[in-house]
Formats: structure tokens, C-alpha cells, sequence
């Protein structure tokens, strides 16, 4: 009687957990989901359903990270109420904005019925425990207490010490997900972004095959394929940890760039397409310390393609100076921390504020007045001075750069995590050579090249910043932070075999 009656519990019990969750990740997908209509004031493309996932988990994160920066409670009730402040919010700017359109386009109930059954079904396979999660990074346990600190408190507090200034408080914000609604682990939240991340990787291979029929179809496959077989992703993809969010938002975030630029001259609510796209991009700046940084040169790289530079300013960079600013202000002028051991500290925080208001007043004041002139050769400027830089840290300490050079380079030979994606990656950029050898082309740069060498030299530079040599191991931080670039990288690989593959140029886009 006993077994059974525990039998029975046990089985209530994980299914009230499955419930829970299944529920949550649904929530979130329908609160992106509005977020985007009431932006957009209609669906205009499958980009746009797919982006609302990110899109609901980036107005949890970073209606936590307002809670906890301006000290108010954090708790379900104080965020459901910042979540819709923000989503009104959202509705507000763009209708302020010429252009916009000003009435709700009616959307198909066929259409809505389809998006929501699946998202349902995403939501419960997503749960359902068949995808593989790793804990075994020796940063996970400590790590994991971090959110349960802040729902068991409410408030972020001085004795959090070292958490505050080495684990991203976006991470630890959507970490306590499962300690606000209800259940017990974030796993199903994890899975279903890998799944609407495949889908949405998907969907851009698709549109980069420029092709029609069954041709484009195994196109999309095998990209697909490659980027699912591949070592890195696998191992990055299954981490119950910040780099999988990162890795997945960033491909998410420049592939979105991508996708609108191509479309905002089909289409008249580029505004719209903007705010969504800062309000993910400011979310991934707070999964990782030196996220900011790299989301710094991200929202760069999006006016080299055409994206409104005031927009952007306005959109992305204006909340983050004050999120961050915030943020700084309360651990290192209020609290006062001074932790044993500190990848962030006040002269770091002071240059991430600096480079901030930089990007800032060089997108309202400077990058409109410049942009026909620079924009062809800010790709050569941005690079270089990336490289300047890097030449810069070599000789402020030659033996720490050349010790993290040497740990890259043991973690990529090694196959530390790598297995042969290099050997794969160098392969078909010589095909890709051959190919424009042999049809008279002169070798391009596309915006995911561009991404993609400049995140690697960034990398190198926050790595140099950690102060400490970087090791060979899989789960070393520098090499985790280097694996996240590999969804932009095997885009561009795909984009560049695709082109071969092209019997005839591709007309300009």
C-alpha cells in the first residue's frame, strides 16, 4: 500500500513538474508572441513567430534585471507587471516613430490556431526530458545557487559577493524561472530554444540557398546536418549554462540583422523590426560579464548593414547605459564589494560604461553624417583596430597573451570540445577559394565573416582581461566563450559552399 501510495506521489509529482514548465515555456513564446504584434501590428514573416521565444525570455530577463538594479521586489507578481510595462512600452516607441503602421493588420484565426498548436507541442516535447542535459562543468553547482539566492531574497545582496561580480545577472535572472513558477530545473526552458534556434537556422539557410524546389530543401538539410552533427555544438547546446544562451542569441540576433536589412525595403515597419531586435540583444548582453562588450560591436555591426543607427542608440544602447550604469552603482558605490576573486571590477566597469557611451554618441551624432563614406571600409576599420588592440595586450603582457594563444590553439588541435570542425571549417574555405579562383571571382567578406573574425579577436581580448593563463579543457571559460561563435561560423561556411554550389551569380541583395 505504502509503494503504491509513493508510486502514485511520485508520478503526480513529475507530471505537476512537467506541467509547470510546459506551461512556462508556452507563456513565454505567447508574451513574445504579443510583444511582436504590438510592435509590429502584424506577422509579416515566419522570422517574426520564431523570434517570439527569444523574445518572451529577453522580457523575463530583463524585467529581472530592472527589478534588481532599481531594488524592488523581485517576485512572479512584480514581473509579470514590468513584463506587460515593457510590451505597452514597446507599443508606445513605435508608434511614436514615422512609418509605423498605425492599425492591427487581422491575423488568419488558421494561421494563429496552427502557431499556437505548435508552439504547445514545441512546448511539451521541450519538456519532456528526451534531450540531454550536461551538468558536469565544475562552475554549475555554485552557480546554480545564485538564482535560488535571489528568489529566496528578493533583492540582490552584499553577501552574494563574488556571484555579483563573475556570474552574468542575466543568467542567474532566467535561472530562477523554475523557482518562481513552480518547478524544478530549467532544462525544458534550455531545450525549447534549441529547438526554435534549429528551426530559426534552418529557416536562414533556406533563405540564403536562394533557390527554389527540392534543391533548396536538401540545402536547408544538410546545413541543418552539419550544424547538428557537429562536436561544438553539441557540447555547447546540452550545457545547463550561460554560454548556451549566448551562443544560440548571438546567432539568433546577427541572423535576425541579416534577415531584416535584406527586407526593409520590402516592408514598412522597419521600426518595429529594430526594437525587436534590441530588446534581444540587450537581454544577451546580460548572460555573460563580458557580454556587453561583445554586444557593443554587435549592435555596430548592425548598422554596417543598413539598420537605423539612432534606432539603435535609442532601442539597445540608451537602456543598457542605464541598466549597467545602475548596476555598477549598486555593487561596487552601495555595496561596496570587494570579492577574493573578481573577473569584474570597477576599472572594468568604468571602461564597459566609457565604450557605451561612445557607441552611443557616435550612432546618434556621427555614424548618420559618415555613413556613406565609411561604410564601405568599416569593415577594414573595425578589424584593424581590433587587431591594434590586440597588439596592444601583447605588449602590456606578452607571456599572459601568448599563454592564452597557446591554450586556443591546444583546445582547437586537441579536439577539446572541437572534435574536427577546424579541419572541416578550413577545408571548405578552400573549396570556397578554388571556387572563386577557378569562376574569376574576387574573394568577399560577407556580414557573417565579418562577425565572425572580429568575435574571435574580441574573444582573445576578453580572455587577455580575465588576468589569470587560460587552460586546455573543454570547459575552460575562453574556450567556452570561442565555441560560442560556432553557429555564426558554420552560417557563414554554409553561405560561402552555397555560393559555389550557385550555377549562376546571385543577384545582389
Amino acid at each position: 500500500m505504502t509503494q503504491e501510495w509513493l508510486a502514485d506521489f511520485l508520478s503526480k509529482f513529475r507530471a505537476g513538474y512537467f506541467i509547470a514548465q510546459s506551461l512556462t515555456v508556452f507563456a513565454l513564446f505567447l508574451a513574445g508572441l504579443c510583444f511582436v504584434m504590438l510592435i509590429k501590428r502584424r506577422l509579416e514573416s515566419p522570422v517574426h513567430v520564431l523570434l517570439a521565444y527569444p523574445a518572451g525570455l529577453s522580457l523575463y530577463l530583463l524585467s529581472g534585471v530592472i527589478l534588481l538594479v532599481t531594488k524592488q521586489r523581485f517576485a512572479a507578481a512584480s514581473l509579470i507587471i514590468t513584463m506587460l510595462i515593457l510590451m505597452l512600452l514597446g507599443y508606445m516607441v513605435t508608434s511614436a516613430v514615422s512609418g509605423t503602421c498605425r492599425g492591427f493588420a487581422p491575423v488568419k484565426p488558421s494561421l494563429l490556431i496552427t502557431v499556437l498548436i505548435a508552439a504547445i507541442l514545441v512546448s511539451i516535447i521541450a519538456c519532456s526530458g528526451i534531450f540531454p542535459v550536461s551538468l558536469w562543468n565544475d562552475s554549475m553547482y555554485p552557480y546554480s545557487l545564485y538564482p535560488r539566492a535571489i528568489v529566496r531574497y528578493g533583492y540582490l545582496k552584499r553577501k552574494f559577493n563574488v556571484f555579483l561580480t563573475d556570474v552574468g545577472l542575466g543568467s542567474a535572472v532566467t535561472g530562477t524561472l523554475p523557482w518562481i513558477f513552480g518547478f524544478n530545473e530549467t532544462f525544458g526552458i534550455q531545450a525549447a530554444l534549441n529547438l526554435d534556434f534549429l528551426i530559426f537556422f534552418g529557416f536562414m539557410v533556406r533563405e540564403t540557398a536562394g533557390r527554389k524546389g527540392p534543391v533548396r530543401n536538401v540545402i536547408t538539410a544538410c546545413g541543418l546536418l552539419l550544424l547538428v552533427t557537429s562536436m561544438p555544438f553539441a557540447v555547447i547546446s546540452g550545457w545547463a549554462m550561460s554560454n548556451m544562451y549566448f551562443t544560440e542569441f548571438l546567432f539568433i540576433c546577427t541572423g535576425s540583422a541579416a534577415y531584416f536589412a535584406k527586407k526593409a525595403g520590402e516592408q514598412k515597419n522597419t521600426a518595429g523590426d529594430i526594437l525587436l531586435l534590441s530588446v534581444i540583444t540587450a537581454a544577451m548582453s546580460f548572460f555573460r560579464m563580458e557580454g556587453m562588450m561583445i554586444a557593443a560591436f554587435v549592435i555596430l555591426s548592425y548598422t554596417m548593414i543598413g539598420l537605423s543607427g539612432k534606432l539603435l542608440a535609442l532601442f539597445s544602447v540608451l537602456p543598457c547605459m542605464v541598466l549597467y550604469g545602475l548596476y555598477y552603482i549598486r555593487i561596487f558605490i552601495i555595496m561596496t564589494i570587494n570579492a577574493p576573486y573578481t573577473f569584474l571590477n570597477r576599472t572594468k566597469a568604468v571602461i564597459q560604461m566609457v565604450a557605451l557611451t561612445a557607441l552611443f554618441l557616435y550612432l546618434i551624432l556621427i555614424q548618420g553624417r559618415v555613413k556613406k563614406t565609411l561604410s564601405k571600409h568599416l569593415k577594414v576599420i573595425i578589424t584593424a583596430g581590433l587587431v591594434l588592440a590586440n597588439l596592444i595586450l601583447f605588449f602590456l603582457d606578452p607571456a599572459l597573451y601568448t599563454a592564452d594563444l597557446k591554450a586556443f590553439y591546444l583546445n582547437l588541435t586537441h579536439m577539446s570540445g572541437w572534435g574536427v570542425f577546424p579541419v572541416f571549417v578550413v577545408s571548405a574555405l578552400a573549396v570556397t577559394l578554388c571556387c572563386q579562383i577557378t569562376d574569376k571571382k574576387k574573394p568577399s567578406v560577407s556580414y557573417m565573416d565579418f562577425v565572425s573574425i572580429s568575435y574571435i579577436l574580441i574573444t582573445l581580448g576578453v580572455s587577455f582581461a580575465r588576468g589569470d593563463p587560460l587552460q586546455e579543457n573543454v570547459g575552460d571559460s575562453g574556450n567556452r566563450v570561442l565555441l560560442q561563435i560556432v553557429p555564426v561560423l558554420m552560417f557563414a561556411v554554409i553561405e560561402h559552399l552555397t555560393e559555389c554550389a550557385k550555377e549562376e551569380p546571385s543577384s545582389p541583395s
